[in-house]
């Protein structure tokens, strides 16, 4: 999608120019008109061929994925301001940012399929300011829900040994109980030694109990108690044991326990790791028809790349992320914001030279994973 802004002194020598640029096939995304008859200014875009991902993609032939221009949540996190150039009328400016952009990107690890289609997006939104274009461009781009106090069904903590399944189910359970909620921890991670009594001691801090459930029929039994008169608007959230994604019977079980349940599976997926070992555990798990994913050990990792770009793969949407093991520091929300701050704002590598390749194109340029409203 090619995306241009149009500024004219009347609404229709705006569509004029709009028509002349872009031909009758455009699409106007947002009009804006000043005060005191200073003009107005139209947003305008038009679809294009996509053209396919090669190691030699340039800047100007990268594709471009959003659909439509949206501002950035109005309730997004505003971050301190940073000392990035800000966008004018001057090209030169203009190739400042996405000289310092496209460095950024190749620092963090953004797969060249990413990182190019974050790149085109920002150069044709062009804000002010760079950190600001950027958050629109994710905002765009990924799709941000964070797992609500009272979920509409129980919430299934799923992933892959070590992640720290158990301590986000207790941080979940935490925001519920601090907000005056009738809270439940159940736990189907029976055969692990000492399991249950991990969980229970993390409950026992917030004045909780944990109950546990060895099959799929006694989760049914236990939740169906829980979620009935007079209790219909508790919060229920499930621990299961650490799950090896390469094991189908190992999946298939977790499947049985959610269907029980009728549990929303939410994944906990830990950064830091390769960007196409994260890829085919989230494929793992996709029989789990997942639509969420919870970031844990953001505090541990240097470059983000591989984990959004994984995510971005395979179409799941942004929950919440964790940056401490400890209860008490609680499930972060993320924010278009905050994800630009986080790029744009740590360099962990310093490279010499003018160019920065982004990252091998090792990622596929899509996963086959299917895409549902999270409940």
């Amino acid at each position: 999608m090619r995306v241009k802004m149009f500024s004219a002194p009347t609404m229709a020598q705006a569509m004029e120019e709009v028509r002349h640029a872009l031909g009758p096939d455009a699409i106007i995304i947002s009009t804006h008109e000043a005060a005191r008859g200073r003009g107005v200014e139209i947003r305008a875009a038009v679809e294009r061929r996509a053209i396919p991902a090669h190691p030699h993609t340039t800047f100007e032939t990268a594709e471009i994925s959003p659909d439509t221009i949206k501002p950035a949540p109005a309730d997004a996190r505003v971050m301190p301001p940073q000392a990035y150039p800000t966008i004018d009328n001057n090209s030169q400016i203009m190739a400042e940012h996405a000289k310092l952009l496209r460095k950024a990107l190749a620092q963090h690890g953004f797969s060249r399929r990413l990182g190019h289609a974050v790149l085109e997006a920002c150069r044709a939104i062009s804000e002010p300011d760079l950190k600001e274009t950027l958050a629109r461009v994710i905002d765009l781009r990924f799709s941000i829900e964070p797992i609500p106090h009272v979920p509409n069904r129980p919430i299934m903590l799923v992933g892959a040994p070590g992640v720290g399944k158990t301590a986000t189910t207790a941080k979940l359970a935490a925001r519920a109980v601090l907000k005056g909620l009738e809270t439940h921890l159940i736990t189907t991670d029976t055969l692990r030694t000492g399991a249950i009594d991990q969980l229970d001691a993390l409950a026992q801090v917030m004045g909780r109990n944990v109950t546990a459930a060895d099959t799929p029929g006694t989760l049914k039994n236990i939740t169906q108690g829980l979620l009935t008169a007079p209790s219909p608007t508790a919060s229920v959230f499930i621990d299961t044991p650490a799950t090896n994604p390469y094991n189908p019977k190992e999946i298939d079980d977790l499947d049985a326990f959610a269907r029980a349940a009728n549990a929303e599976p939410v994944l906990v997926i830990a950064a830091g790791h390769e960007g196409a070992e994260l890829i085919e555990t989230m494929k793992a798990f996709a029989p789990l028809k997942v639509t969420r994913v919870i970031v844990t050990r953001l505090d541990a990792a240097r470059r983000l790349g591989s984990i959004f770009s994984a995510i971005d793969a395979c179409h799941l949407t942004l929950a919440h992320y964790c940056q401490s093991p400890y209860i008490g520091a609680g499930l972060e929300c993320f924010t278009p914001q905050e994800i630009a701050q986080r790029i744009l704002g740590r360099h962990p590598v310093q490279h010499q030279g003018e160019e920065l390749p982004l990252s091998s194109p090792a990622l596929p340029q899509s996963i086959p994973f299917e895409k549902r409203a999270a409940s």
